[in-house]
Order: structure tokens, then C-alpha cells, then sequence
């Protein structure tokens, strides 16, 4: 029994990003392929310290056997050596599976992680081109450059299961990578505005590991003076559908943990191979005829964000 289970809630999964602009003058692509580098050391180091955890479990298991085998030779009148294996064996299984049950998380290190470039352009649509232009405020409001003396703006983004894990990226970074060594180091210098939130999966469909597609639609959003659980019941009721509908192969709902990140409360995320199912999409929500008009609030009063993925 880990301490979440002991407090009746489950480990959240966590999707922590930000957001950062290329130093004018930088290649693009140069600046692409140095963030590809971070992640890929990233992950790699997460699956060394995945098998660290795992070798620090058996060592322990061992470790307890020995000790346990040796008290039982105290009081047992026959010899244990008789059957050393089986014994190993029977207290090595029950040790192992007490020390999963009281690990925090099933998985360390990130589940996922992503790089994607934002995007912009003409939209004819009127419903369409305010939830993009919201979008364009909010990024200049947090600082960053757009129009013609603006670069391109990427969000980096890993998922990880638990606070807990937000701490060993850090170390991964900070201390087995090198937060000035290269490629970090070299990331660290090329950027300019940065900006940074962490949040809360709420719920999701789909695949959760980074699944190849070309675009990722974020539409930023607050609930307004709404309940909680019946204005997260409602929307979770009307994403099922349009789910049903669009098939996208990615489609999660994240909620801000509490006091990390500024802009709205909530955000909800889908991957899709084209553009034009971001669009229909969010369309599909403008015309939801919900009577609490839910699917409507997210398109009039939230933002939108298109990121190219940058695999």
C-alpha cells in the first residue's frame, strides 16, 4: 500500500511544459534538433533509473531473505539448508511484492515526452480565428514576440506519474545530464521568453505515450463559477461523444495543479494528422447544444493553441 492508496486517491499523472522562443538569428532547425537531443537523453536516462529502482528492489529483497532466514535458523529445530532454495524463493516473492505495493509510482522517470512548434495562419472562419487570435494574446501576455519580429515559439512537454517524478527530471537534468552541459547547456543559451505550468491528467483517450501524429490542438479554458464534479461530468460526457465521432488518436483533459502556472485553470488536448480535424473540432463544440453550454464556453471565452510536432 503505497501513501496514495493509504489516502484513498490515485498517483495523477502529471504533464508539466513550457513554453520558449528561439533567440533571433538561431536556425530553427538547429534549435529543433538540440531539443530532440534533450529528449532523447531524457527518456534514456529515465529507463537507467527505472532499472536502477528495479536493482535497488531485488538487492533489498536479498537482503531481507538472508536476514529473515537467518532468525528462523534461531528457533527452528530442523535444519533450513535443506531446502535453502525453496526457501529463497517463497520469502524473495513475498518481499519483492511487498515493496511494490509501498513504492509511490508504478513507473519512474517520464511516460512521454514531446517537442512541438506553434503554428498560425489565415483562418476565414470567424469562431475559428477568435480562439486563435485569444491565443496569440495569451502568448504575448506572458511576454513572448509574434508577428513579423517574432520567432518560432515551441512547447516542450513530459508526462510523468506523480510530484514525485517532477523531482527525479530534475535530477536527471540538473545532475546525471548536466543542466549546462550539452544539449541542455546549449538550449539553455538559444532561447529567449520561457514560460512554465505544470498539470493534473483529469481524464483521457487514447495513447498517452507520444504517438507519432503531426499535430497537437490545445484549447485553454476556465470553468467559470461551475461545480467541480458536475461541470467535469458534463464535459467528460460531451468528449465521449466527440470522441465517438473524430476518432483522434490522442484526447486528454489536464487540470493546473494548484498554484503552479498562471494562465487558465484547465486545458484539453487532441492529436490529429491534419488541421482541418482541429477545426471541425472545434466547430463540433461551438454547435454542442448542451444545456449548460460547457462544449460553447470552452470555444467563447477559451484560447486556442496549434503545435506541428517536431519528431
Amino acid at each position: 500500500m503505497s501513501i496514495y492508496s493509504a489516502l484513498a486517491i490515485n498517483a495523477p499523472t502529471v504533464a508539466y511544459t513550457s513554453l520558449h522562443q528561439v533567440k533571433k538569428g538561431l536556425a530553427t532547425k538547429e534549435y529543433v534538433k538540440t531539443m530532440q537531443e534533450m529528449h532523447q537523453m531524457i527518456r534514456a536516462d529515465s529507463e537507467k533509473v527505472e532499472q536502477l529502482w528495479k536493482n535497488h528492489v531485488q538487492e533489498l529483497s536479498a537482503s531481507s531473505v538472508q536476514t529473515t532466514r537467518g532468525t528462523l535458523a534461531q528457533f527452528l529445530t530442523l535444519p533450513l539448508d535443506t531446502d535453502v532454495k525453496e526457501i529463497h524463493r517463497i520469502l524473495g516473492d513475498q518481499v519483492a511484492q511487498l515493496s511494490r505495493q509501498l513504492a509511490p509510482v508504478n513507473r519512474f522517470g517520464v511516460i512521454s515526452s514531446t517537442e512541438g512548434r506553434i503554428v498560425w495562419e489565415r483562418e476565414q472562419n470567424a469562431v475559428i480565428r477568435q480562439i486563435i487570435d485569444r491565443g496569440r494574446d495569451h502568448l504575448k501576455q506572458l511576454g513572448f514576440q509574434l508577428g513579423k519580429t517574432g520567432t518560432d515559439i515551441f512547447e516542450s512537454q513530459f508526462i510523468v506519474e506523480s510530484g514525485l517524478n517532477l523531482d527525479i527530471i530534475e535530477h536527471i537534468v540538473r545532475d546525471r545530464i548536466g543542466i549546462y552541459a550539452h544539449p541542455h547547456g546549449k538550449h539553455i543559451e538559444e532561447l529567449d521568453s520561457i514560460a512554465f505550468a505544470a498539470h493534473n491528467l483529469v481524464f483521457f483517450h487514447g495513447a498517452m505515450d507520444g504517438s507519432p501524429v503531426k499535430y497537437e490542438a490545445a484549447i485553454h479554458f476556465s470553468k467559470g463559477s461551475q461545480q467541480y464534479v458536475p461541470f467535469l461530468k458534463k464535459l467528460a460526457e460531451a468528449f465521449e461523444h466527440l470522441q465517438q465521432e473524430y476518432r483522434f488518436d490522442h484526447m486528454s483533459l489536464w487540470q493546473r495543479k494548484l498554484g503552479l502556472g498562471g494562465g487558465t485553470e484547465f486545458n484539453v488536448r487532441v492529436h490529429c494528422h491534419d488541421k482541418k480535424a482541429i477545426k471541425d473540432f472545434v466547430l463540433a463544440l461551438a454547435k454542442n447544444e448542451d444545456k449548460e453550454g460547457i462544449c460553447n464556453l470552452l470555444v467563447k471565452s477559451g484560447y486556442l493553441i496549434i503545435k506541428e510536432q517536431a519528431h
